[in-house]
């Protein structure tokens, strides 16, 4: 017996052979052992090779994953954040409460600060003139700021040190180092803060320390050092009027030089193109630059008169005084003529010599002025840096003087508000600590709240099942459409407006039909709490009907007609009367008043339905119905709790796998695909429903519709309706 091959299930009463047991139970261990080690089965078996999605992965006929509605990964919408809020309230409390006690208590164990404040203003920008001040605001703002923040260094904080009689590292400026610890013992310890006001030239000195009288020595002292700038910006002053009185006069130089460098480029190009003129032993007076001498025109004029009389005269005769004297008078014009262009190319050579000494003396000027242009901005330089550079500053205020021993005096820094400590402390702030705790806390608690989230398993979201368990989610049905359509009134009219998703999987069916050797057996198995696979199932035969594919339903869940009711089929006998009957499966049949679907409903039984089923092997009778019909879809019973769906469907079978919103896990997907490989069936993939894409209040309307929809169909809740004289009729 190959894999293959359906095993003939025995009557009830009758005893099954000894070695049949056997056999069954090799097949069993040799499917199971393929199945932990992924290997296929041998030659001649019915398993598929490997790489086609079998016996835990989709087969390659399902369709790609589809849009689904309640997508937490792409784009998380408030009602989801909500949602999750109402799920872990209980966390973010804990979490609130414990980071109010740690603020309240950081607020009783951290020192005191005092902070001293001064205030000062860059009256006047030593790096620039007045003029240059006026002219560029945005430029000048930008060096105000510079020059407020260059305040800070180590030069300058080793001298407050020496003048407080303290370690440098008892000082920190916060601008260039991190703060320093001011708890302790030692009470001269300060932070210092160099800062400069946007958009205007105030700055500020801020220093901070557990003593206050501390703290506005350090800002007095600090101030001392600032106001040595105005000394340091007079000399800057002086400089930059030398400087700017020296561009003037390179500027002048420069302009003559480059007049007369022009020049001096046009006299050599005519130069070279008279000397390759004269070497072509061309006629002078020709060259073109003579062109515009207005005695070599005058001179040609005549020449052309004479020769023109000259040429009628000599058309008459050969000789004559008048003819003799206008040859003499057209030799004499050509003389003339040679000898003015021979004066204008010496000139234009005499020209060229003169404008090349213009240039040498112009650019010894020009070097010059250089020079000394160099030498200013060099000492500018340096007096500029000095403003950053303390040690820098105080060498040049103490080696250079003045030469008239006048030291000019400059107004860039001005005190506006000298350093005075407040006697009352800026920190700690009870406010501001019980806000960070509050802060920190929810923070703390909103992880831990997102971490139980991450880490539960329940299905959520198609992402989440394809990326644990690598089957694809073919929809999700939001639980508005499906709670409103599970009345069972038994009405075809609710299946009209079937939910997109459905319709999606409902094309991608039709397009695999298209080609040949397409899956036509769909069995449907619920998975988890809440589960039924009927709605689904019913909406997806519907869709197919209307799209004129012949539909068979077959109903596996014995003595429950609601999925008869759901498609509008009143069945006269089931699958219950084949089992025990020897006719033909097709006089079972159902048709609904949707055209092209009809349905074999499980009919009403009692007992132990895995040996019902045995009496009659169902899966060939149902390998041969796909000859008359396009799909076939099977709904049975959860196939984790009862094996029926395995005894009666033929091997290779496509099981669409359908769960509520959280009321299973990928752990539950990949037991149900381990059994279903075990009988050598293929996940075609999952439908989600239940998806909350409602508002907050309406979800809890409709979840507690559907509750009492549930709690209504107990058949003790049936039993009490009737006694009661409530029953449906």
């Amino acid at each position: 017996m190959t894999p293959s091959a359906p095993m003939q299930p025995s009557r009830p009463g009758e005893e099954i052979p000894e070695a049949v047991m056997q056999q069954a139970a090799a097949i069993a261990r040799e499917q199971m052992r393929i199945l932990l080690l992924g290997l296929g089965a041998p030659g001649g078996g019915g398993y598929p090779p490997p790489g086609e999605g079998y016996p835990l992965y989709p087969a390659s006929s399902a369709p790609v994953p589809v849009e689904h509605v309640a997508e937490e990964g792409q784009e998380p919408t408030f009602e989801n954040f909500m949602s999750l809020v109402r799920e872990q309230l209980h966390i973010w409390i804990i979490g609130l409460s414990i980071g109010l006690l740690l603020g309240f208590a950081m607020y009783l164990i951290t020192p005191r600060t005092y902070q001293a404040k001064g205030t000062f203003l860059v009256d006047q920008l030593p790096f620039q003139t007045a003029a240059e001040n006026a002219n560029d605001a945005e430029t000048s703002r930008e060096m105000v700021q510079s020059l407020i923040l260059s305040i800070p260094g180590r030069e300058i904080k080793r001298a407050l040190a020496q003048q407080l009689h303290i370690l440098p590292g008892a000082l920190s400026f916060n601008d260039k180092e991190p703060k320093i610890s001011l708890s302790g013992f030692d009470s001269n310890r300060a932070n210092i803060k160099v800062s400069a006001t946007r958009n205007s030239r105030l700055g500020t000195i801020t220093v901070e320390s557990c003593n206050p009288e501390f703290a506005t020595k350090v800002v007095n002292l600090l101030f001392d050092h600032i106001m040595t700038m105005n000394t340091l910006a007079g000399r800057l002053g002086e400089v930059q009027s030398q400087l700017i009185l020296a561009r003037n006069t390179s500027a002048k130089v420069i302009d003559n030089l480059a007049t007369v460098t022009s020049e001096r480029v046009k006299l050599e190009e005519q130069v070279r193109e008279l000397d390759a003129y004269v070497a072509k032993n061309l006629p002078l007076e020709e060259f073109p630059t003579f062109s515009t001498d207005a005695t070599i025109n005058n001179l040609k004029t005549q020449l052309i008169l004479v020769e023109s009389e000259y040429l009628s005269l000599s058309a008459y005769s050969t000789r004559g005084l008048r003819l003799d004297g206008k040859r003499a008078e057209a030799v004499s014009l050509r003389r003339q003529l040679v000898r003015q262009a021979y004066h204008l190319a010496q000139g234009l050579r005499s020209s060229l010599d003169i404008s090349r000494t213009e240039e040498e003396v112009l650019t010894r000027q020009a070097t010059e002025n250089e020079k000394k242009i160099s030498q200013l901005q060099t000492k500018k330089g340096e007096l500029s840096r000095a403003f950053s550079d303390f040690n820098l500053r105080k060498r040049l205020l103490t080696e250079t003087k003045p030469e008239d021993g006048i030291e000019s005096q400059a107004s860039v820094i001005a005190v506006v508000d000298p350093g005075l400590a407040d006697q009352k402390p800026v920190r700690p702030s009870l406010i501001l600590n019980l806000f960070l705790g509050a802060f920190f806390g929810i923070a703390g608690g909103a992880g831990a709240a997102f971490l139980i989230h991450l880490l539960d398993s329940r299905l959520r979201t198609p992402v989440q099942i394809e990326m644990a368990t690598g089957l694809p989610c073919l929809a999700t049905l939001p639980l508005g459409a499906t709670a409103s359509t599970r009345s069972g009134k038994g009405k075809t009219a609710h299946f009209t407006d079937s939910p997109s998703d459905l319709g999606y999987l409902r094309g991608q069916l039709l397009r695999n039909s298209f080609t040949g050797g397409h899956p036509q057996i769909f069995a449907f198995s619920s998975v988890g709490e809440g589960g039924d696979s009927r709605e689904a199932l019913a909406q997806l035969a519907i869709l197919l009907a209307k799209s004129e594919k012949k539909t068979l339903v077959i109903n596996l869940n014995f003595s429950d007609n609601r999925l008869a009711k759901r498609l509008g089929i009143s069945p006269v006998s089931g699958l219950a009367d084949w089992l025990f009957a020897d006719d033909a499966l097709e006089e079972h049949i159902a048709y609904s008043a949707v055209q092209e679907l009809a349905m074999i409903d499980a009919g009403d039984f009692e007992g132990d339905v895995d040996s019902l089923i045995s009496r009659r092997p169902l899966a060939p009778e149902l390998t041969r119905l796909t000859k008359d019909w396009d799909f076939i879809f099977i709904d049975g019973p959860p196939l984790l709790e009862q094996w029926h769906l395995l005894l009666a469907a033929p091997p290779r079978t496509q099981i669409i796998v359908v769960s509520d919103y959280q009321g299973a896990t990928t752990s539950d997907l990949m037991r149900l695909a381990a059994r279903a490989a075990t009988a050598r069936m293929e996940i075609y993939g999952v439908v989600l429903q239940g998806c909350p894409d409602l508002e907050p209040v309406e979800e809890w309307l409709v979840r507690a519709k559907k509750f009492a929809h549930e709690i209504d169909e107990k058949p003790f809740v049936q039993q009490a309706k009737q006694k009661l004289g409530f029953a449906k009729k």
